[in-house]
């Protein structure tokens, strides 16, 4: 089970992406990123425009 008390060295890290062919920051599952509140308002404008509607009528459901 794991209990997030380590982190992997990062030369393995590195070595398994080369091996799997993936970047290091889609191990450990970042694009490298940060999450930021313009992030998400241009996202919502996105989708409304997409579905004809206005932003303020768009709400997004995050769940981990």
């Amino acid at each position: 089970m794991e209990k997030d008390r380590t982190r992997p060295r990062h030369g393995r890290v590195e070595a398994l992406g080369v091996l799997l062919g993936v970047s290091v920051a889609e191990l450990l599952g970042s694009d490298g990123r940060e999450f930021s509140p313009d992030m998400l308002a241009e996202s919502r404008a996105h989708i409304a425009r997409v579905v004809g509607t206005t932003p303020d009528k768009v709400r997004i459901l995050i769940e981990f």
